[in-house]
């Protein structure tokens, strides 16, 4: 299929999604960027998600509806590129609404940075019952992060982008290998794929989507979202980043499942880090527990920080950078 080198296409596998599409499909067709195609991958539904786009869009060439038999949403987003021939790609869920100038200020930025080849943006979570203080949090969280060393600087505390914003460059995504299935979350594991690779990021400083929560999000009901999951893909890309120094893993229970977790992928803690004087003196797992002050020198050792407590992270990240160690080069957040 030859590429076109104008328009942006959206990619929207769904399964099962009848009753938060039409909302999703209207934010589309009122987006101020005309020039879209959409190819909807409908994954099996039986709830009728099919119907509900073709009478949205009844007559419409710029749409595409493609109807699989249910194999999960990487199968069906990664059929949905596929079947995509502009150059760049805009990702969507079905229970989400984008915001009408979407793409075109998304696609601007991505004209004005040429080398970005993903471009995020910023989020508002919406819920019928509101929002939590946890989902506030993170929205907050991950919409200050706007540079590409931003985004990966925080790559291994969580899902830096939020995946549903993203516009792609088609061939860069392809070439990575697309989305892969398994045991994790696929957004995640994307994610940190594509930055292991080489590909750059961006955010636009506006709310491009507003992001639905309710009961029945994959993040809520899904086991591939369950936190050892998580921990098991950062693992993954985190531990070759790891070799030929000592490593020091900092943190409580959580920090000590991530080090044994990157000790499976090759890279064994040489001990545990934890501000707890009742822990001076002993072991886990037949490693000893350091104090933060009983550090190697910067340079000679990584220390991998995996902490939830509020405020935790720029505590740690003061008191290595007081010690001389860079972040992203001798020390990760991971949590």
């Amino acid at each position: 299929m030859k590429t076109r080198r104008t328009g942006v296409t959206i990619v929207l596998p769904v399964h099962n999604g009848a009753e938060t599409l039409p909302e999703a499909l209207h934010s589309i067709s009122q987006q101020t960027y005309r020039d879209w195609r959409l190819v909807v991958v409908d994954d099996g539904s039986t709830d009728g998600s099919a119907e509900v786009v073709a009478r949205h869009f009844r007559g419409d060439r710029r749409v595409r509806l493609v109807r699989t038999e249910h194999r999960g949403v990487a199968a069906a987003a990664n059929l949905a590129l596929r079947e995509a021939d502009t150059e760049w790609v805009a990702r969507m869920d079905a229970d989400d609404l984008c915001m009408p100038e979407r793409l075109e200020v998304q696609l601007d930025f991505a004209l004005r940075h040429p080398e970005v080849d993903v471009v995020a943006g910023q989020v508002e979570s919406f819920a019928a019952g509101g929002i939590g203080e946890g989902f506030a949090h993170y929205d907050a969280w991950q919409n200050a992060l706007l540079t590409h060393e931003a985004i990966a600087r925080e790559a291994f505390v969580e899902l830096p982008v939020a995946h549903p914003t993203l516009l792609m460059r088609r061939r860069r995504i392809l070439a990575v290998g697309g989305y892969r299935a398994g045991d994790f979350p696929e957004d995640y594991e994307f994610f940190l794929r594509a930055l292991a690779r080489g590909l750059r990021f961006g955010k636009v400083q506006s709310v491009v989507l507003r992001w639905r929560d309710h009961p029945h999000r994959a993040t809520r009901t899904d086991p591939r979202y369950r936190e050892e999951a998580f921990l098991r893909v950062k693992a993954t890309y985190l531990a070759p980043r790891l070799r030929g120094r000592p490593l020091f893993v900092w943190g409580g229970r959580k920090a000590r499942r991530l080090g044994r977790l990157l000790a499976a992928e090759g890279a064994p803690p040489s001990g545990w880090v934890d501000v707890d004087p009742r822990k001076r003196g002993q072991r886990s797992d037949g490693l000893p527990f350091l104090e933060p002050g009983a550090l190697p020198p910067a340079g000679t050792a990584y220390v991998v920080a995996c902490v939830g407590t509020r405020g935790a992270r720029e505590e740690i990240r003061a008191a290595l950078h007081g010690r001389g160690y860079r972040e992203t080069a001798d020390f990760w957040m991971a949590g």
